[in-house]
């Protein structure tokens, strides 16, 4: 429940030994000056919904994350971070073979920038990863690129991904769908959350990124791998089939409005946002008289 904002860079795990493991969970990882949201050198690090944004690295390839070790993330948002080489949301650097692939499941990079390659970025051997409901989408260039060196990016074990263009589906088997468009929201929001983070909860909640109406990304993801909740910590899936990426869409209409618009504001299913409890006594004007009683809110999606 963390909030880590303003600093030259973000969080560095050097774990060389390949024995510790690094947990980040519910937690806001941004604006870092001149260096990645994460550095992971050759370590192991867990990510379970946290949002890393606004993160700059001048000097190296991955301004979101940069990682040379075993990267493990459920339920993360990598969005409008950069970097003056390649991967601006995430790279993925030639680690160790005593790593197991990486493993993604319901991420969304999105709106990342690098000159030629703003999204994920893979170099060497040993730096594939498993991606489940994982959604690339609007980032500057190329969604993935490939660098140098031999192996493979994409494990052909992935399932029910999608991107907006065609540079992750490098081999037929990899399960990346392409759309034109993931009617992705265009800034990140406070769509509810598990709890308030930073000191004292000060922080407000970790900010989603809504999948609007009609987005590709509603009920097209596997269930196999659906966690059973998203990163606001609501519940997957909202029907009857998860959604890629990391936030779940929730519509109580056949006309739904966009999360989080002013529109919706007086409509809690339709912005996803949870209520936290609250109890205290209610004051109702009916006609001309008042009624005092109790009122309850129990936390709702």
């Amino acid at each position: 429940n963390s909030l880590i904002q303003n600093n030259f860079s973000g969080i560095y795990n050097s774990e060389c030994t390949n024995i510790g493991t690094l947990y980040v969970t519910n937690t806001t990882i941004r604006d870092s000056l001149e260096g990645p949201g994460i550095y992971n050198e050759c370590g192991h690090v867990v990510l379970d919904r946290v949002t890393i944004s606004g993160n700059y690295n001048y000097d190296n390839e991955g301004g979101g994350i940069r990682s040379i070790g075993k990267l493990d993330m459920t339920n993360v948002t990598i969005f409008g971070n950069g970097s003056d080489f390649s991967g601006g949301g995430i790279a993925l650097l030639a680690g160790s073979e005593s790593y197991d692939d990486s493993i993604f499941t319901n991420v969304t990079i999105a709106n990342n920038e690098a000159p030629d390659n703003g999204g994920i970025y893979f170099q060497g051997f040993y730096s594939s990863v498993e991606m489940h409901n994982t959604l690339i989408a609007n980032n500057s260039g190329d969604q993935c690129t490939r660098g140098l060196g031999d192996g493979v990016a994409i494990s052909p074990f992935s399932t029910n991904n999608l991107a907006t263009d065609d540079s992750c589906s490098e081999t037929p088997d990899n399960n990346f769908a392409e759309t034109a468009d993931a009617k992705l929201a265009t800034s990140l929001t406070d769509n509810g959350g598990e709890a308030p983070i930073g000191s004292g909860g000060l922080g407000g909640n970790v900010l989603t990124l809504a999948l609007l109406e009609g987005s590709p990304a509603i009920g097209s993801g596997d269930n196999e791998f659906c966690p059973v909740t998203d990163e606001r910590d609501g519940s997957r899936p909202f029907g009857t089939t998860c959604d890629i990426g990391a936030f779940e869409a929730r519509f109580a209409s056949a006309n739904p409005t966009t999360p989080g618009s002013a529109a919706a504001a007086g409509t809690l299913a339709n912005t996803g946002q949870n209520i936290a409890l609250f109890a205290g006594l209610a004051v109702v004007i009916i006609g001309s008289g008042l009624a005092i009683g109790r009122v309850t809110l129990t936390k709702t999606y």
